[in-house]
């Protein structure tokens, strides 16, 4: 796999963003924002195309993979929206919070998910009702008891 083009891709999305930070130097955060949602999207692209060209048991650990990134996009973009639409505060936590903590599902979950014979539906399984739970008391506590955490 050729991996120049993406290099420079890479190097040229750095730099786009770069000069966007340059010449909007008193509105940084509306010119990092489209980068920030950008990124992620691009990440889930190429989970995507990586997932048509692997196997089955490397498929999943892929789709997982671009599964949290789709959300952390999602954690992104909302977090744009409260931060510059609604005004809400950056001190106060508030669903993209929710969002943000939930991307790490998928991840883990690609992460228990080993290949081959070293794969356990019980850890897998042991593993997503962890983090539901860990997901659920999170939001709880933020919501219900206004806990920074």
């Amino acid at each position: 796999m050729n991996r120049k083009p993406a290099l420079l891709f890479a190097s040229f999305f750095l730099l786009l963003h770069c000069l966007s930070l340059w010449t909007f130097h008193s509105q940084t955060t509306r010119a990092t924002y489209p980068f920030a949602i950008l990124a992620p999207l691009l990440a889930v692209a190429a989970c995507w195309i990586r997932s048509q060209t692997e196997g089955p048991r490397e498929r999943l650990a892929w789709m997982l993979l671009g599964a949290g990134l789709m959300l952390w996009d999602c954690g992104m973009a909302l977090s744009a929206w409260e931060e510059l639409s609604a005004h809400i505060p950056f001190a106060i936590a508030w669903f993209s919070d929710v969002i943000f903590f939930l991307y790490g599902v998928p991840v883990l979950l690609a992460i228990s998910s080993a290949k081959g014979e070293q794969r356990s539906t019980l850890f897998f399984w042991m593993d997503f009702r962890g983090s539901l739970c860990g997901e659920h008391t999170s939001t709880y506590l933020r919501l219900h008891v206004g806990a920074d955490l």
